[in-house]
């Protein structure tokens, strides 16, 4: 998903609906400050994304908006 589509899909709920994520056995409401940018391994197949690795070459990396969870 890219954020473009991301945008997209929100759009569809109201405006005024809190926005929540599973943090553990429980949930806790979603803030900018727990949204970044980060340069991860390109995603496999089955959609999983893994953390960069020490030494992996910049130019394999993929820039994500990551959201906050476990």
């Amino acid at each position: 998903m890219t954020v473009k589509e991301l945008r997209d899909h929100l759009a569809s709920f109201p405006d005024d609906l809190p926005v929540c994520y599973r943090c553990y056995s429980e949930y806790t409401l979603l803030k900018t400050d727990g949204l970044e940018v980060k340069q991860l391994q390109p995603a496999r197949k089955d959609g999983w994304v893994h953390d960069a690795w020490a030494g992996e070459p910049k130019r394999t990396l993929v820039s994500y908006l990551v959201f906050p969870g476990n």
